[in-house]
């Protein structure tokens, strides 16, 4: 299992940690089957073992509450994404932290991944315990092709996180020039306040964004 990030890196230490705590706790059969192969990431395995009749939704990670589906999402398995979905298993699963296959996917910019779990039917405004969606987290990456896939399918540009932060928030403070322009064409509301009273403007102007605040002045009404 490759980690090509500092949040894959942070997952994979988890992960790792958590393989500490698996032994003492029991898999059966065909289950334990599964768990091993999706860490091993073994296409043919894991289709021998559905066929066989095993749970598709099997955890794999306990402490996590990962499944074999979030795992293949989180790391861009598409192929084993595909088997996984086929033979039933659920899309909309939730982590202990109550992400989604989709929100991983979207969130590591795995845009072939996204693409298959639209197309099966994932719920694209589905929230984090964070409450965070799938396109906050395209948009938060700077993944613009992977939001525009979200969007087309019904994703919700202006939804808000739990503390009241919009995609277009997140991105006038990191001070993303083209992703706020994205999400100014697509209709992200400036008025928007989080629970601060603050707008994406307030934000642009605090963190001194001058390319973001000169395009958002001039789309203020």
């Amino acid at each position: 299992m490759k980690c090509k990030n500092k949040r894959q890196a942070l997952w994979c230490f988890l992960i790792f940690f958590s393989w500490i705590l698996i032994p003492f706790i029991s898999f059966a059969g065909d289950d334990k089957e599964l768990r091993k192969a999706s860490f091993q990431r073994d296409v043919q395995k894991i289709k021998a073992l559905l066929l066989k009749g095993t749970n598709p939704d099997t955890i794999v990670d306990p402490v996590l509450k990962w499944n074999s589906l979030h795992l293949a999402s989180y790391f861009g398995d598409r192929e084993v994404v595909e088997i996984l979905v086929e033979h039933g298993a659920d899309l909309e699963a939730k982590t202990k932290t109550k992400e989604t296959p989709l929100y991983m996917a979207s969130e590591q910019g795995h845009f072939e991944v996204v693409l298959v779990l639209i197309e099966k039917g994932a719920d694209v405004n589905s929230k984090s315990r964070l409450g965070r969606t799938a396109l906050y987290m395209a948009f938060a990456s700077g993944n613009k092709r992977i939001a525009e896939a979200l969007l087309k399918n019904g994703a919700d540009v202006n939804t808000a996180t739990e503390d009241g932060w919009t995609a277009l928030m997140r991105a006038s403070f990191e001070g993303q020039k083209e992703v706020v322009k994205a999400l100014l064409n697509l209709g992200a509301k400036l008025s928007a306040k989080d629970f601060d009273g603050k707008t994406a403007l307030d934000y642009a102007r605090e963190r001194k964004k001058a390319e973001v605040i000169k395009l958002l002045e001039k789309s203020s009404p």
